[in-house]
């Protein structure tokens, strides 16, 4: 039993670290716990060797088991990973859980949690020793809300760090400005070789500098994979069914007769029953968009499409306003709510020059630039900009890595978009304010202006395109019209989109496709049932996209093949496979 200042510690941690938080995004959400909504982030522990599986683990792997004072291999741990892949997230939950002693059900041993937010603590550090942890972390503590008047000093702490008592997790070292962060690192460092307690670091790859550190064990943080999406997903309708729906239809039933009243066990199952009907149907529209799940590959990125889903209702013809309100928040509502604003805080600002950016790049056939040749490009859009302080270009780019986390890079060195789409994205805006159809039907032939062309026609029309297709097809121009018109179901005329499915029900689109098309069309007819069996043959060529995508963590089946597949068969019939819970995607 905990007590005294251990117990009035834990309680106010408790209250600190309840509720999620979703930074900067300003959508329409009730009041929600972390504990209800947080899924298990995959961890890879061997980030040098990316096909070994047996490196892939979960936090609770990597922490002290009970009666284990520290698990030396990774007592002093950095987790790096891009933006929105849950590392403040993480730091939350393991502090509530430390919190509530909820970590015993997950065999961890005994740890004083000690959150530190590198935002709030940077500009207390002088140099290695100054000051020091316990010093440091008393001061924090004091701000907490009930721990004003805590009878706690910093000799009490250092006790407990000096024992190996203590998980101290620092989050953000990437949010401390450039020119104090390697002073930053090296108090770090220092720190965490003076104490054997557990440490943990977070922080986005640009700000980590490996040289600053010894012995630590850097991780990074996997996709989410159709499983881990299709749970997240689940528990976030529960959750927002209940709390803006359920949980007030059941108060107010309380003040009725007795008769008319709901219970709480009535109320729950009916928000199960729609929370599941909900989810099924989000994630069958996400399973059946190859980019869409591409797209949704962190925590970050499901809960904007969730949001966005539940806003506008159907996500694969609503892409771009997906995007919209993505750029909406990495370049205005995040960096606000992290108080570390782009000096060109507006929008509608940034994004002309980001557009004006991702244009070139396409254009140059690029996805990687340094900053020289970036802020060339952007140079005279950022002029026209009105600041009270003006911004130098490769200083824009610059906070466009560190605070939206839009661009990736090595120590700057080398750019890129964080994520392809998003410069094909804004190639296809720059393109529709400021050119006019010719430019992309000139350019059909060239695949690498394809993903460009899918968002423009569903910024305007597919028509002209599907029509310069069909009077010139290709198996693969056409199978890049289905696409277009299928799934992404952009505008287009009746008569056009007739002619189109006439003439791929004659094409030859090659092996892979038309396995593919095959497939995609018996998903879309069964992914209405919760478990469905497939009893005619499927062909090698089937078998083998089902390997490729359980590979990749992105097949959710909870069966197997029936029988042992050789692969010296060739491309034959492989026999029956049972699928059950079918989130089958190929593709």
């Amino acid at each position: 039993m905990i007590s005294g200042i251990d117990a009035k510690y834990l309680k106010a941690l408790q209250a600190y670290c309840y509720a999620l938080e979703v930074e900067g995004f300003k959508a329409d959400l009730p009041p929600l716990e972390l504990k209800e909504i947080f899924v298990p982030i995959r961890l890879d522990s061997d980030p040098n060797h990316p096909s070994d599986t047996d490196s892939i683990k979960h936090i609770w792997e990597l922490l002290p088991k009970r009666r284990e004072l520290v698990n030396e291999r990774y007592r002093r741990l950095a987790i790096i990973a891009d933006p929105g892949y849950g590392k403040t997230t993480l730091t939350r939950y393991l502090t509530l859980n430390y919190a509530d002693q909820a970590h015993r059900e997950f065999g961890a041993a005994d740890c004083l949690p000690i959150l530190l937010l590198f935002r709030d603590v940077h500009s207390q550090i002088q140099d290695e020793q100054t000051p020091s942890l316990p010093a440091l972390i008393l001061n924090q503590v004091n701000k907490l809300p009930r721990c004003q008047d805590l009878d706690v000093s910093a000799q009490w702490f250092k006790q407990r760090l000096d024992q190996g008592k203590c998980l101290v997790m620092f989050d953000g070292l990437d949010e401390v400005p450039n020119a104090r962060r390697e002073q930053v690192s090296k108090w770090l460092n220092w720190q965490m070789r003076a104490y054997p307690s557990q440490f943990i670091l977070t922080s986005r790859p640009h700000g980590y500098d490996s040289s600053l550190f010894q012995g630590i064990a850097r991780v990074g943080i996997l996709d989410f994979t159709v499983k881990d999406k299709d749970a997240f997903i689940n528990k976030w309708y529960r959750a927002m069914l209940w709390h803006k729906k359920w949980e007030t239809l059941w108060q107010r039933s309380q003040k009725q007769p007795q008769g008319q009243q709901l219970s709480e066990t009535q109320a729950r199952a009916q928000c199960e029953a729609e929370a599941s009907e909900a989810a099924k149907e989000l994630m069958g529209q996400i399973v059946r968009t190859p980019a869409l799940n591409d797209l949704a590959k962190n925590p970050l990125l499901v809960t904007i499409i969730a949001a966005t889903y539940e806003a506008f209702e159907y996500l694969p013809n609503k892409r771009v306003k997906l995007y919209k309100k993505m750029f909406d928040l990495l370049l205005e509502n995040r960096p606000y709510r992290r108080e570390t604003s782009l000096t060109v805080a507006s929008v509608e600002e940034s994004q002309p020059i980001l557009q004006q950016l991702a244009f070139k790049l396409t254009e140059a056939g690029q996805e990687k630039f340094t900053p020289k040749h970036g802020s060339e490009w952007i140079a005279d859009k950022l002029a026209q900009i009105q600041l009270s302080e003006p911004i130098k270009p490769k200083d824009f780019l610059k906070e466009i890595q560190t605070i939206a986390g839009l661009l990736a890079g090595e120590e700057g060195d080398l750019y890129e978009f964080t994520h392809k789409t998003f410069q094909e994205y804004l190639t296809a805006l720059e393109i529709h304010e400021n050119y006019a159809n010719d430019y992309l039907l000139q350019r059909l032939d060239d695949t690498d202006w394809r993903e460009v062309t899918s968002f423009y026609a569903a910024m305007t029309e597919a028509t002209p395109f599907i029509l310069a297709i069909l009077n010139d097809p290709t198996p693969e121009k056409l199978t890049f019209a289905r696409r277009v018109v299928t799934e992404e179901r952009s505008k287009t005329q009746p008569d056009v989109r007739e002619r189109l499915e006439s003439q791929l029900v004659k094409a030859d689109l090659g092996e892979q496709a038309n396995t593919k098309i095959k497939l995609e069309q018996r998903f879309r007819n069964l992914l209405r049932e919760s478990a469905i069996a497939f009893t005619e043959p499927i062909s090698w060529a089937e078998y083998e996209l089902f390997l490729a995508d359980q590979k990749a963590g992105q097949f959710h089946s909870q069966a197997a093949a029936e029988q042992t597949i050789d692969s010296s068969q060739g491309r034959q019939p492989v026999g029956n496979i049972a699928v059950v819970d079918a989130q089958w995607f190929c593709g």
